[in-house]
């Protein structure tokens, strides 16, 4: 075979990849003629088909909720919120039992319970947060929040956090929160939006109207009655087909899981809710071809 032929094979093999699955042998060029990917990409690995993709997505869910399984980072002996509102000055010991019957009888955040109560302010209760964590207020502004780093609304609401400012040149997210940081949904964003993440803290207030402004940047689609990671894994892929999606990244905050599918334009977050029952069996997957 002459040189000419040995360089076209070798270059016509580098153009093919091959899926990522346990079991597939299935290669694919990269590109077909119309300039088009073929197949998806998960956690930076590319699987062929629709099977390979559907099973893929149920091994990432399991494995994101095993890791997720072991629990919330310990809180370091940090003084409790009512008692360093007391040491303060800001509310007297009525106020804390008060406050702490509250809690035993209807649960619930102190820091909401603190609100709800008014025996505190919003501004009063940041600080007081900000200064258990040792980590800063940020000072919102209208002008420094238009963040073009899309998150989900919904997740926003959930976890009480916003993002506050965005860094282009070294994509740097400073994320703000208003109960406590959480340092797993912190690492989630950074990998669901390639970003550098920061903690603050930000008022209540502060963070319901950033969520809202921060309405439609993403497609949003949320399901509340879909527990099965069978289920979950087939509408992620017929999302994904539907719209053409070339990467599907998947993440979990707190009882949620979040996948965000990747085409032209703005991304599709699809949102499950995780039920506490036992994983599926990945056997019961059937694989079609």
């Amino acid at each position: 075979m002459s040189s000419a032929n040995w360089t076209n094979l070798l270059n016509w093999k580098s153009m093919r990849q091959v899926c990522a699955q346990d079991g597939c042998n299935c290669t694919s060029l990269v590109h077909s003629l119309t300039g088009r990917k073929s197949g998806m990409l998960l956690a930076g690995r590319w699987y062929c088909s629709a099977p390979c993709i559907s099973r893929s997505v149920v091994e990432r869910i399991r494995e994101l909720r095993e890791a997720a399984s072991h629990g919330p980072a310990s809180s370091g002996g940090r003084m409790p919120l009512e008692l360093l509102l007391q040491a303060r000055g800001l509310i007297n010991h009525s106020q804390v039992r008060t406050a702490r019957q509250r809690q035993e009888l209807c649960g619930g955040t102190m820091t909401d319970i603190l609100r709800d109560l008014q025996f505190a302010t919003d501004r009063q209760l940041t600080d007081a947060v900000a200064a258990q964590w040792g980590c800063p207020v940020f000072a919102v502004r209208s002008e420094s929040c238009e963040v073009t780093v899309p998150i989900p609304a919904s997740l926003m609401s959930l976890v009480a956090m916003a993002p506050v400012h965005y860094l282009a040149p070294c994509r740097k997210l400073l994320v703000g929160f208003v109960q406590g940081i959480e340092h797993r949904i912190l690492g989630t964003l950074e990998e669901m939006t390639d970003c550098v993440t920061e903690p603050c803290f930000i008022t209540a207030r502060e963070c319901e109207q950033i969520a809202r402004r921060s309405s439609g940047r993403s497609l949003e689609v949320v399901f509340e009655r879909i527990s099965s990671e069978l289920e979950m894994a087939q509408v992620i892929r017929s999302y994904a087909d539907q719209i053409g999606a070339e990467e599907v990244r998947l993440g979990i905050c707190r009882d949620r899981l979040w996948a965000r599918l990747f085409r032209e334009g703005l991304p599709t977050d699809l949102l499950f809710t995780l039920s506490e029952g036992p994983f599926d069996q990945l056997n019961t997957l059937t694989m079609e071809r």
